[in-house]
């Protein structure tokens, strides 16, 4: 493969996948909303005053 052509191809693939990363990081930056999660309170919801509550169950894996 000459070099001219393994460079063009090389620099049409990162142009690609540079464009492909742009596009992904606006589509992320869009559905962001509600997504943030303060870890010092997890178990609270950010936004509202409702709490995440624990299971009531508890299950346990059989030991063989």
């Amino acid at each position: 493969m000459p070099i001219w052509l393994r460079n063009f191809t090389f620099n049409q693939i990162a142009e690609y996948k540079q464009k492909e990363n742009d596009a992904h990081r606006k589509a992320s930056n869009k559905s962001k909303k509600g997504t943030n999660i303060d870890l010092n309170n997890p178990g609270k919801v950010p936004d509202s005053s409702r709490q995440i509550k624990p299971p009531s169950y508890i299950t346990k894996a059989s030991k063989k």
